[in-house]
């Protein structure tokens, strides 16, 4: 390959170094050398207690429609809405992935995300043209649903697996049962004005399994607590580190409201 997957080095030696200039400089380069001895670098660590999940400001399906009004798509939403309404499938987050070309892009979601609050940068010139390989587009194919699992952070059962492990089949290009790159970046927005915080909190990067870029890497979306902001990059399609996951994605096609009645 041309370049290095970036959440391959980047993210965890940028962390290290931080920490390691940092006025706790001397703790971390003394478990630096206990872990290099295979020694327990945090022998008195207390147990990690889970923060309580953030009060909701909006439903997921209010958020969902104020994003599309911030993104210029607030017309193209309402039709839909009419025309195949707006409901959630129980113990999901469902995305209603609309068409609506130059409207619903990365570029857009980002300006949306920065102008309420939430920094949000990528490591692509043109995040849209970039990534021209996805499971799902919903700007060329057609809208859909899109359910997924309701966590903050990716779905745990996807953890440490690469792209390649997800795939179904290794002549597939890219992972059809997992988020596309697009659909990971209006997720941002959506949960953003649902619960005022971003997502994936916890160290953990969002493979874009469902999306593969122009260089034959996967987009990846991450928050960087050294910047305070979302992060778009990229890692290898055999990446599988702990600290990269993906999240299972369940398409389906809108019925009219009624046909089935």
């Amino acid at each position: 390959m041309s370049r290095p997957a970036l959440c391959d080095s980047v993210g965890p030696l940028k962390d290290l170094i931080e920490k390691i200039s940092g006025d706790d400089g001397p703790v971390w380069l003394g478990a630096l050398n206990k872990m290099l001895r295979k020694e327990d670098p945090w022998p008195d660590l207390p147990a990690v207690v889970n923060a309580p999940p953030p009060a909701v400001k909006l439903t997921f399906a209010q958020a969902m429609e104020k994003a599309y009004d911030m993104i210029g798509a607030g017309a193209e939403y309402a039709l839909f809405v009419a025309q195949f309404g707006d409901a959630q499938t129980p113990g999901k987050w469902t995305l209603a992935m609309i068409q609506a070309p130059d409207k619903l892009t990365v570029k857009n979601i980002i300006a949306a995300l920065r102008s309420v609050g939430s920094k949000a940068d990528t490591w692509y010139n043109n995040p849209d043209t970039a990534v021209p390989d996805n499971a799902r587009n919903c700007n060329q194919e057609g809208s859909y649903f899109l359910d997924l699992q309701p966590n903050a952070d990716p779905d745990p059962e996807n953890a440490g697996k690469s792209q390649n492990d997800l795939k179904k089949s290794k002549n597939d290009k890219v992972s059809y049962g997992h988020i596309t790159w697009l659909e990971r970046w209006f997720l941002e927005l959506v949960h953003f004005l649902m619960a005022g915080v971003n997502l994936d909190m916890n160290g953990i990067w969002t493979i874009c399994a469902g999306s593969l870029d122009s260089d034959g890497d996967v987009p990846c979306v991450y928050f960087d607590h050294g910047h305070r902001k979302v992060c778009g990059s990229y890692c290898s399609p055999r990446s599988s580190h702990a600290y990269i996951c993906a999240r299972s994605a369940v398409p389906r096609q809108p019925q009219r409201v009624g046909a089935n009645s």
